[in-house]
């Protein structure tokens, strides 16, 4: 007596991606309880059902059981853990903003105030968005703001970033990587070959290199100068 138990649902003429090498594709499945039971031909799933199991023609679609999206920001947490703070859960905009306050008041210069994670106007009973001052639209923030307007341009650029002739298609680059990297979003991008600091990622690439199939991109970038005899990362 066979111990597979019969299929309450059986999809048919679909597309099912089975993540295994030697049968990588399916156009059927017939699933218990949640679970898959059997996933391969038409003809062999349907042979696992009887006339109360229903059955779905997918007509050729693709068919996704779920995504889960399972995963870690170890850096950014090693780096930043204390800095950032969390809106997870809070039910009142006020009492956001008072945490965003005493987050301001512990948070050492010249570093930012971090608020991450997920968090939506409707968690809140006030049922909106914060702003700088109920006067505040987005545009005004964007374009008078000190934080957006801090990088605004060419004239904040240090040395040789200034004097550059790419000055003006990368815009000196990654803001956020240079404070991630060198705890300064005002100084050069260390991933540019003319940073003081390009040596320190350099060997970060090279050691991360080093370490088999583990491999750490944060951005795709050049180990040597063009023209060296090593390859780029």
């Amino acid at each position: 007596m066979s111990s597979t138990p019969t299929p309450d649902l059986i999809l048919v003429n679909g597309r099912f991606t089975t993540l295994d090498l030697q049968k990588p594709q399916a156009e059927a499945v017939s699933v218990h309880a949640g679970k898959f039971i059997a996933v391969g031909s038409k003809q062999d799933v349907m042979s696992t059902g009887d006339n109360s199991v229903t059955v779905i023609d997918l007509g050729g679609r693709r068919a996704i059981p779920g995504l889960i999206d399972s995963h870690m920001h170890i850096i950014r947490g090693g780096l930043n853990y204390n800095l950032e703070l969390r809106w997870d859960g809070v039910h009142s905009l006020a009492d956001a903003m008072g945490m965003l306050r005493e987050q301001v008041a512990r948070t050492p210069a010249p570093q930012w105030v971090r608020v991450v994670g997920g968090f939506t106007e409707h968690q809140f009973v006030e049922k909106r968005l914060p702003t700088i001052d109920p006067a505040s639209t987005l545009a005004s923030a964007w374009f008078d703001s000190p934080a957006f307007s801090a990088y605004r341009g060419t004239g904040w650029m240090p040395e040789p970033c200034r004097s550059c002739d790419e000055r003006e298609r990368d815009w000196g680059r990654c803001r956020c990587q240079a404070l991630a990297l060198v705890g300064d979003a005002g100084t050069l991008d260390p991933v540019c070959e003319f940073s003081p600091k390009h040596e320190q990622v350099v060997m970060l690439a090279h050691r991360e290199s080093q370490r088999g199939d583990v491999r750490l991109r944060l951005r795709s970038f050049s180990i040597i100068k063009a023209g060296s005899s090593h390859t780029n990362a």
